[in-house]
């Protein structure tokens, strides 16, 4: 049973965070853990995204009860600065008629944003929740003017309208069924409850706490308690005048303290109330806006707990205080005996001097007083959300589904089917097999065939009703059903934009639908980049048109505009799966190929023609001959069979040649050998000819070697005519029950082959049985008559369980044509964010703000483009990869990086870098690094986060704030940065060490957050070659890698930064080159901020050219070389995140000289030099010994590190993501 619960009853300003906000999701908490015990339910949130703050707060409320998956967000229609209009109100109705719920339960009508009109929801069963009806009570103080009474009454046709109430109150429950309406088994009564931190929570105040947070609101003695509103039933004035009326020697030993919101204006008018009844100003105090913890203490504080209301819907502030432990005393009205429970603590409110009594007697009367407190802990624990989940749970699980007009209704009894397809004279299989179908499916529908060539067609099928495409983008209306056969040719091309206007179920003829697209190469390549992303685009520009149509199928436009599939094999639908994910599959039945078996009229002695006596063999092959026929397998195994040995026997290859390599080989194999003679090639023929061979061949043989999905015809026809078919296990033949053929491995050897063509020719009587079970097979499952039966039941099915919004497009429409055009384009923005399409496969979205804009050829740089070019080659299967940036000029949010993509890749055109369109369950991954945008952008993370983006942040490392001083001392950007990243989802380390760290500064500083934050790690990898290497090389390469070469050479590759400890090297080394040591100092990287100086020093030095070679934006072909060459590789930074340096040499074989960093231990281990020291006389001491170690062969080898490529690094990234994949691995393990 699907509950869905509409939240913007908790969202609006009104009510978010306030009493009816607080009493909806303190219930929606409670059925959430009830329901979470029960399998037979499923719960959704309709949450409304502009209200984005809200969102985000209900979802943060109840993430230990309900993740990401229960929100689904919808948009209200914004126009003259709010969303109060009809079009929100139609939108709404959509979104919960979307979700197909059994039940929408709406828990406050109250302070609803737009016009709901609950009698216009057809297809669900609504139940509202009703507070009280306290206007209609009060009529003369709340609806006082027409326009109140008008919309009041508009609210009370809502509850009318609403098929079941859930009253708060018995006494709500009376009042509905007295003064709204009589029917006694539509409303019943839920009750309320208390949080329980209201009691659990005292224990953490201490007494000197409580002390002072009663002197912030100046009591300084005992006091009598009310929180209120300032509302006329809320009857202040006449607590008031009880405590004016109350003896002197009692009044003048407690105050009077009244908790609520006042301005300055209403506090100066209640204070001149108090001295008219001869009060002191002092008596009585107004709080104003008091915190929850401080009401906890104000309520556990009391001397007695005062509750004057004229008329309340439950009076929540009595369970409140009796939870606190405060004694309590209350009027004798409305709901409020309920909720006390204790009739000789009740008083007549509209009398003040029977409250003045009441307060007296408990005041002055200890036995009382106690008596009242202990009734509270009684009274109170009748009362609990669990308790009133129940009951409402109860009332929802007897709802169904309503069907103000019922499915069966609406369904006429032959429906009007429009069928899209070719027909004949078109040379195209469909149209044949449309032909055979027509007939059968007019038994269930009333079918015009919609065509582009209507009179041509007309004249050859008399018998059709033929309409032009033109006609039927003008009369759509006028069909219940449409229908679209599609197949992997041109005559589907003007099927593609038809399908997109006007949705309808597709058959699947061909799995793999290039053909529709090639009709330009601009729409083939949008198509390919649609159905497979950037990797496609690729292989297009790496191979030709031809190669990426045999790949990739370019058909999920197709898919995804469909309102169903039929495919002829399921074979199809696991390629489906395999290509978009298992949601592109939901909405799929198979419905077998139709085969008609074929009676000749007229038999020829075919065998004789071909010089076969009766009991020579006849073998068959059918179709285009390929490579994806097996072809030369098959004439290699037919070769060796027995039977061409000893007996006359024929090879019939039916169909044509294919112009290839393969064929031509194929055609030199059979020229040259003994019986050429013995192997036919029959070209193309006729569907008769064909018919003709089957009839006489002995055994008919189809192999596969690349099956895209399609079912054969060819096989069908052969079992049809009751032939002993051999076809191999490949793609949707391994679907063929093993009786009707004889099936060998999909991976055949020509021995296997060899072996099954000799046991069929030499059993007669197996040849008979499978191809008497093969003819029953067909006449069972492929007639046209039940194939159309089929078509039915799926397209039925399919019809009736399509998403019902399409019930809001005519009164939407007349929104519509009011609207002017700017108001028209939110609309559209509205409605996609809405009602996203049926099927879409899910976007990652991979931040590249810095590469795409600056690459600074930094080693983040390196690893964002190493990453980022592996995850677009190797999608995660059911995702789209996106990367996106976002700019410090542009006020907006993130863009796809299209124009980046087309120059750097020349992927595609160059498109505009429109703004992202996300949805929930999208993944955002910030793999670059650019704090300031994120820290800009913060806002429109949250809205994506708060819409159900899965937000998570790479952290390179933390440095700035660990080590401020290199970094200008000036760390706020960084700061801001990881406040910002803490919010979300999750942060993924380049290493256990900055993990390790980064938890420890988010443990202290980072935000407060309601679950905790997902931290992980994953290691970087080393392979440059599979980083998108740069190539080339300077003039002077050769020289200097010969120098390189010639003397001890150290390396140190990294932008050269302060904290990099290039200072202290190059010291260290002059210190080495003072005492004539010949080694070379090798420095690759760019000069980073703050090293002026060094590079001057660099510049002047005596030994620059000679031992001291500093290069800056060199290849990384170049790069390589020098890794090649160099003698060893130094690390002397004072802090890492990780160390690219350190695998990339050590994948070169180089030994390694690192500072000791526990990050540099982690990757290294015990397979490096470390040395310590921040002092040049540290390092040039540690240098000799390496020196001395290396030239005795004895320095630590690098080879037992554990490396990684950038494929391994990248999967290792991915698994630390939600990815639906990876959700569903761990829910195996």
């Amino acid at each position: 049973m699907r509950i869905v619960i509409d939240m913007l009853g908790a969202q609006v300003p009104s009510t978010c965070g306030r009493g009816i906000g607080r009493y909806i999701m303190s219930l929606v908490r409670a059925l959430a853990k009830q329901i979470a015990s029960a399998q037979e339910y499923e719960l959704f949130l309709l949450i409304n995204a502009q209200y984005t703050d809200a969102c985000l707060e209900i979802k943060k409320q109840l993430a230990d009860v309900l993740d990401e998956s229960h929100f689904k967000t919808w948009y209200a229609h914004e126009a003259h600065g709010g969303i109060n209009n009809p079009s929100s109100a139609i939108i709404h109705e959509g979104a919960c008629t979307a979700l197909e719920p059994d039940v929408l339960l709406i828990p406050s009508l109250f302070d609803f944003p737009i016009p709901l009109e609950l009698h216009k929801y057809k297809y669900i069963y609504t139940v509202v929740i009703l507070y009280d009806i306290i206007p209609y009570i009060f009529k003369n103080q709340y609806l006082n003017t027409q326009e109140r009474q008008k919309n009041y009454s508009e609210l009370l046709y809502n509850f009318v309208s609403a098929d079941g109430i859930l009253a708060i109150s018995e006494a709500t429950r009376k009042d509905y069924l007295q003064f709204i309406e009589n029917i006694p088994e539509k409303i019943s009564t839920i009750s309320s409850a208390v949080d329980a931190d209201f009691s659990t929570c005292l224990s953490l105040f201490s007494e000197t706490t409580m002390a002072e947070t009663l002197q912030g609101y100046g009591i300084q003695k005992p006091y009598l308690l009310y929180t209120a509103g300032l509302d006329y039933r809320k009857n202040i004035d006449g607590l008031i005048k009880a405590y004016s009326l109350l003896p002197n020697t009692v009044r003048q030993t407690i105050h009077l303290v009244i908790v609520c919101s006042i301005s300055n204006s209403e506090r100066k008018k209640l204070l001149e109330r108090v001295q008219r009844f001869g009060l002191d100003k002092e008596d009585v105090i107004f709080t104003g806006f008091v915190p929850d913890d401080a009401l906890k203490i104000l309520y556990h504080k009391c001397k007695l707990f005062v509750f004057p209301s004229l008329y309340e819907g439950f009076g929540l502030p009595i369970l409140e205080a009796m939870a606190c432990g405060a004694p309590v005393i209350a009027s004798n009205t409305s709901s409020i005996p309920e909720a006390l429970g204790k009739e000789d603590a009740l008083f007549d409110p509209n009398r003040p001097q029977d409250i003045a009594q009441k307060i007296t007697k408990a005041l002055t009367n200890s036995n009382y007083l106690q008596e009242l407190q202990q009734h509270s802990k009684k009274q109170v624990s009748k009362f609990s959300w669990e308790r009133v989940a129940h009951r409402a749970l109860n009332v929802l699980k007897h709802s169904t589904r309503k069907k103000k007009s019922s499915d069966s209704s609406l369904t006429p009894t032959h429906p009007n089917l429009a069928y899209v397809s070719p027909l004949p004279p078109d040379h195209t299989g469909i149209a044949d097999y449309s032909v055979e179908l027509l007939p059968h499916l007019k038994a269930y529908y009333s079918i015009t065939c919609i065509v582009p060539n209507p009179k041509e067609i007309q004249a050859q099928n008399p018998e059709l009703v033929v309409q032009s495409i033109d006609w039927f983008e003008n009369n759509y209306q006028a069909f219940d059903r449409v229908v679209y056969q599609f197949g992997n040719s041109s005559f589907h091309t003007h099927m593609v934009s038809l399908l997109e206007k006007i949705p309808g179920i597709t058959v699947l003829h061909d799995f793999f639908l290039n053909g529709p697209f090639l009709d330009s190469s601009q729409h083939f390549r949008e198509e390919l980049y649609r159905s497979h992303g950037y990797a496609a685009l690729k292989y297009l520009a790496e191979h030709d048109i031809t190669e990426s149509c045999r790949k990739y199928p370019t058909n999920r436009s197709i898919i995804e505009a469909s309102l169903g599939i039929i495919s002829h094999s399921h074979y199809a639908q696991q390629l489906a799966a395999t290509m978009y994910g298992e949601s592109h599959t939901k909405n799929w039945s198979i419905v077998p190929q139709i085969i008609t078996p074929y009676s000749l009229k007229q038999k020829e002695n075919l065998r004789e023609k071909l010089g076969l006596k009766k009991e020579d063999c006849l073998v068959c092959t059918v179709g285009h001959i390929g490579h994806t026929k097996c072809c030369k397998e098959l004439f290699q195994a037919w070769q060796k069979t027995k039977v061409h040995k000893e007996k006359k026997t024929k090879l019939i290859f039916l169909g044509q040649l294919e112009k290839s390599t393969y064929c031509n080989e194929l055609i030199s194999l059979v020229q040259y050998a003994e019986n050429a003679d013995d192997v036919i090639f029959t070209g193309y023929i006729s569907y008769e000819e064909l018919q003709e061979y089957l009839d006489t061949a002995d055994i008919v043989v189809q192999l596969r070697t690349f099956s895209r999905g399609e079912t054969s015809r060819a096989v069908l026809s052969a079992m049809a005519q009751g032939k002993a078919t051999l076809i191999n296990a490949n793609g949707a033949f391994a679907e063929f029950p093993q009786t009707t053929v004889k099936m060998i491995p999909d991976n055949f050897s020509i021995q296997e082959l060899t072996a099954t063509l000799d046991l069929l020719w030499e059993d007669p009587a197996l040849r008979r049985k499978l191809g008497e079970n093969a003819r029953s097979y067909i006449q069972k499952n492929h007639t046209p008559e039940y194939c159309a039966q089929l078509y039915y039941k799926a397209i039925e099915s399919m019809w009736a369980t399509r998403s019902k919004v399409y019930t809001i497009l005519p009164a939407l429409a007349m929104e519509w044509k009011k609207m002017p055009e700017e108001e028209q384009k939110k609309l559209v923005h509205e409605l996609a964010k809405t009602f996203p399409p049926r099927l879409r496969m899910q976007k990652l979205f991979i931040d590249i703000s810095e590469l795409c804009q600056r690459d600074v050829k930094s080693g983040i740089q390196r690893v964002t483009r190493s990453i980022l070019d592996f995850i677009l080659h190797n999608p995660p299967q059911g995702y789209e990869v996106h990367p996106v940036y976002a700019s410090a000029d542009d006020d907006f949010g993130y863009r796809y990086a299209h124009k980046y993509m087309s120059k750097t890749f020349g992927y595609m055109k160059q498109e505009q870098d429109s703004f992202i369109d996300f949805l929930s369950g999208d993944i955002f991954l910030g793999l670059d690094l650019q704090p300031d945008i994120v820290f800009q952008k913060k806002t429109v993370l949250q809205k994506m986060h708060g819409e159900g983006v899965a937000i998570f942040f790479v952290v390179y490392d933390i440095l700035p704030v660990q080590l401020p001083d290199y970094f200008g001392g000036n760390n706020t950007s960084f700061i801001n940065w990881l406040n910002t990243i803490g919010e979300f989802d999750g942060l993924i380390s380049i290493s256990q060490a900055v993990s390790t760290q980064v938890q420890e500064w988010m443990k202290v500083n980072g935000p407060k957050r309601a679950h905790p934050l997902q931290y992980s790690w994953f290691h970087l990898g080393s392979d440059i070659k599979n980083s998108l290497p740069t190539i080339g090389l300077p003039e002077d390469a050769t020289s200097l890698l010969a120098n390189i070469k010639r003397h001890q050479s150290i390396l140190m590759v990294s932008t050269v930064e302060p904290r990099k400890g290039y200072r202290q090297t190059l010291k260290a080394f002059e210190l080495l080159w003072e005492k004539h040591t010949d080694i070379n100092l090798v420095i690759i990287g760019k000069q980073g901020w703050n090293m002026d100086d060094f590079a001057r020093i660099v510049k002047n030095h005596p030994e620059s050219g000679k031992h001291l070679f500093w290069l800056q934006g060199i290849s990384d072909e170049y790069l390589e070389k020098i890794y090649d060459a160099a003698s060893g590789v130094l690390m002397a930074s004072e802090g890492e995140g990780f160390g690219l340096a350190i695998v990339e040499g050590a994948r070169h074989g180089k030994p390694l000289i690192l500072r000791d960093l526990p990050v540099f231990r982690e990757i290294a281990g015990e397979n490096a030099f470390y040395f310590s020291g921040l002092e040049a006389e540290d390092l040039a001491q540690a240098l000799e010994i390496w020196i001395d170690l290396y030239k005795k062969k004895q320095s630590p080898p690098s080879k037992g590190i554990k490396l990684l490529t950038w494929e391994e690094s990248a999967k290792l990234l991915l698994n630390k993501l939600p990815l639906a994949s990876n959700t569903a691995s761990s829910q195996k393990n």
